[in-house]
Formats: structure tokens, C-alpha cells, sequence
């Protein structure tokens, strides 16, 4: 299983594309094959939600599944990054099986699009009358079951115990660490430099820097942070919906802060990447894939978590985001999907995929 495509090669040759449920292949690949893991995998709505219609792909419990998580730990280095999407309700149990497979949460990066749509969401006023309760359905006119999804958690975890130390790993041939330098939020050109004022003795801490001297924004740029903000489909270059949440904390930071600042600067935010643009939608025999991630945020989770000339897994790899992004990085890639239909979707998307912009 080691017949991979090199960089040079074309940015299609990079990924390999395998079809069937990642429980039966993962057992194929040797002990520490993969650096990175970065996936989306099912997020089993229906463990907590009885609803009729739910797509097969989402039915799986398959990542609460602590044995899964303890594959996943063995076919990727010691210290590897794991990236994997959840829902805001079930991801919580998916971060216990990763856990209860051995590895270590080192963070839960926060996707925020403001673009989900609360599946489910009933007017109880409506449902009330519908179980014959009339007499209360006034009460609670204007009330509802649910709120609108507008984030998606991203689970961090590393392939190493607590007990275990990331460097030690990394010297003994394993892999992992984050791309701070290359992930840094840019610092923009405008002027937002101020005066730390006066030093209080009664602090218990404070910025080291002369007293009177102003402070300015880091020149290499400020540390990328675990919030990621998403512009809205409706944001046309740089005039932005009403709805969209840059423009939302952008005006509550510049009304909470109280000196007219862009509170924005400090979130990676992707004015190209809407929830996924139809061009990064692939489409064949009428089939589509109905959860793809954006390209724009794939290509900076592959640039935070993976290193030139890592071996990138995505156990379940729906449309092929992951892969894309790792071929336009020059990053080798393993795909396993499950759902025939969706090869040919993964096969479209590697021939026409282009960088984003």
C-alpha cells in the first residue's frame, strides 16, 4: 500500500481514491502510515433526534465508536494531527470515543458560517394544537424547539497519550505540531497602535513594554486562533450581507470595545469561501453531495495540520474536499468513501480542481 504518487507529478496523481466502508480497508495499511488525519465523517443526527428520512450517510454512529478511533490511532504516526467535523449536538460524544481510543483533545476549532438551516425546527404553538393541547398554544406563540445551526465544531486531537510529549515523538520519527508561522492572521496595513497606559502595581499582569510606549500590531501577523469566520453566499466582494457574522462582530466589537476597531482582525475569515460555491460542487447522473465543506477552509486546515510530504487520510471522503485540497498543496492523500455514488463525484472534482483564489 505504499505505491504513491509523488509531488511532481500532476496534482490529480496525488490522491488515491478507494471505495468501500473504512472499517474493512483501514486493517490493509500498515502501523504508522499517515502523518495527518482530516475527515468529515457521519454525525449520526439520529443518535439523538428521532427523524424519519434522515440520508444513509448520517445514519452511522460510527464516529462515538472508541474502536474506530483506536484504527485510526494506529495507522497514523505517533503524534499526528486529527482533524474531524461534527455536528454542535453529537460532536461531544465523538470527542469521548476519540478519547476513550487514546488520544489527547488538544482543541475544538469553531466554524462559523451562519448559514445552517435548523432541520427540525417546529413552531410550538402549531405542534401544541396538534397534540390537543389548545388551551396553551397561545402561551407559547413565537416559541420553537431549536436554534439554527450557524456553526460546526471542528474536533483537534493528537495521536499521543497525555503521558506522552509531542516533541519526544516527533524526534523519535513521528510527526505533527501546527503550522503557526504559515497559519498567522494578517496584520493588515491600517494604523491601530494605542498607549498601554499607566502600569497598576496591583495588576497580577501586564504587557512588557515601557511605560508611554504605544503598541502595534505583530508585523508576521497575529496568531491564528480556533474561531474561523464564514462569509455568507450573499457577500459580494467586499460588501457584505447584513447576516453575515464578520459583519456581526465587526459591529459588536466596535461598539463593545469603544474605540471604533475592527474586532474581525483577530478570526481567520474567508471572503471567498461561502459554504461551499456550486463550482466546487461536483455533479454527475443527477447526484450531488449534500454536505461539502468549502474548499477555502479545507486548504487552511491542510496548511495548519499537514507538512510537505505527509500521507493525508480522510476516512470518509464524500466529494473529495479533503483531497482536493491537499493536491492543490502538493500533499499526498488517501481517500476511502463508502457510498458508490459518490466516487464519480471524487473522480470530477481531482480532474477539474484548481487552486482557490
Amino acid at each position: 500500500m505504499d505505491d504513491y504518487s509523488d509531488p511532481s507529478q500532476n496534482k490529480a496523481d496525488l490522491a488515491a481514491v478507494m471505495h468501500g466502508d473504512a472499517r474493512e480497508i483501514l486493517p490493509v495499511f500498515d502501523d504508522n502510515t499517515f502523518e495527518t488525519v482530516i475527515t468529515d465523517p457521519p454525525y449520526g443526527i439520529d443518535f439523538t433526534k428521532n427523524e424519519r428520512d434522515r440520508p444513509r450517510w448520517d445514519d452511522s454512529a460510527i464516529a462515538f465508536d472508541p474502536e474506530f478511533w483506536k484504527e485510526i490511532s494506529r495507522v497514523t504516526q505517533p503524534g499526528a494531527n486529527i482533524l474531524a467535523f461534527g455536528h454542535s449536538r453529537t460532536f461531544a460524544r465523538m470527542s469521548v470515543a476519540m478519547e476513550d481510543a487514546g488520544l489527547t483533545l488538544v482543541d475544538t476549532l469553531a466554524w462559523i458560517h451562519g448559514q445552517g438551516y435548523p432541520a427540525g425546527y417546529r413552531q410550538l404553538d402549531r405542534e401544541l394544537r396538534r397534540v390537543e393541547a389548545p388551551e396553551l398554544a397561545s402561551a407559547y406563540e413565537g416559541w420553537g424547539n431549536i436554534l439554527r445551526p450557524a456553526f460546526e465544531p471542528i474536533v483537534m486531537m493528537r495521536n499521543l497519550s497525555k503521558a506522552e510529549s509531542l516533541p519526544q515523538a516527533i524526534a523519535e520519527g513521528g510527526s505533527g505540531g501546527l503550522n503557526i508561522r504559515g497559519s498567522r492572521i494578517p496584520s493588515g496595513s491600517e494604523n491601530r497602535s494605542r498607549s498601554p497606559g499607566r502600569y497598576n502595581p496591583a495588576t497580577t499582569w501586564r504587557v512588557s513594554r515601557p511605560e508611554g510606549n504605544r503598541s502595534t500590531p505583530p508585523v508576521e501577523g497575529r496568531h491564528p486562533g480556533n474561531v474561523l469566520l464564514q462569509h455568507t453566499i450573499d457577500c459580494r466582494g467586499e460588501v457584505c450581507d447584513d447576516s453575515c457574522p464578520v459583519v456581526q462582530v465587526q459591529r459588536q466589537g466596535r461598539a463593545t470595545r469603544g474605540r471604533n476597531e475592527n474586532a474581525a482582525r483577530f478570526y481567520q475569515s474567508f471572503l471567498h469561501h461561502p459554504k461551499a460555491a456550486e463550482s466546487e460542487r461536483p455533479h454527475v447522473d443527477g447526484v450531488v453531495g449534500p454536505t461539502v465543506k468549502p474548499l477555502g477552509v479545507m486548504e487552511w486546515l491542510v496548511n495548519l495540520a499537514a507538512r510537505p510530504g505527509d500521507l493525508v487520510l480522510d476516512p470518509f471522503a464524500g466529494t473529495g474536499s479533503t483531497l482536493a485540497a491537499c493536491s492543490n498543496a502538493g500533499i499526498r492523500s488517501v481517500g476511502i468513501e463508502r457510498e458508490s455514488a459518490y466516487i464519480p463525484l471524487i473522480a470530477q472534482r481531482l480532474e477539474r480542481n484548481t487552486p482557490s483564489q
